[in-house]
């Protein structure tokens, strides 16, 4: 089968293109790890689903769902953020992430893999720790309105995969 030169050229772009795309994202990822700062941000709740734990944090002022979002860190204490603070548009100082939808806000740090989790298992021991006043938090880079979750830690510093071995 004989190929003409317009779909040789066709095909070896398809196939830069699919090699392109995923290196940009590996790109942007270790620029954010090596250029961000850190960010610790408590998590309001966690949920469990597929060896992911879903994260959930306190968000004020809330907007129509059609809008574009940024998400502003706020009331630092002790080196935790407490809740993120929804804006129309990004800050004109100071650190903020974009969200991950420009339909609705979704945070760009919502979930983290945890593989061969036991979600009942998880579930009871992270009620158990809430009940007796500790809380988690989010390790987040954030590099020029991207962020990268990083980690998720109990308030004394201990990452959640140590809590299950």
């Amino acid at each position: 089968m004989k190929y003409s030169k317009t779909s040789a050229i066709l095909l070896a772009a398809a196939i830069v293109l699919q090699l392109a795309i995923p290196a940009l994202f590996v790109t942007e990822k270790s620029r954010i790890l090596q250029n961000g700062d850190e960010y610790r941000i408590r998590v309001n709740s966690l949920s469990f689903a597929d060896d992911m734990i879903e994260l959930d944090y306190e968000i004020t002022n809330n907007w129509d769902s059609d809008e574009m979002r940024y998400a502003v860190p706020e009331n630092e204490y002790q080196g935790v953020y407490m809740w993120l603070r929804l804006t129309k548009e990004p800050p004109a100082s100071g650190v903020f992430m974009q969200s991950a939808s420009v339909r609705e806000y979704r945070s760009p740090i919502g979930e983290y893999a945890f593989p061969d989790i036991d979600a009942d298992k998880a579930s009871h021991t992270f009620s158990e720790l809430y009940d007796y006043g500790h809380f988690f938090y989010a390790a987040v880079k954030i590099y020029h309105g991207k962020a990268l979750l990083t980690g998720v830690y109990l308030d004394d510093g201990t990452p959640v995969e140590q809590l299950f071995d």
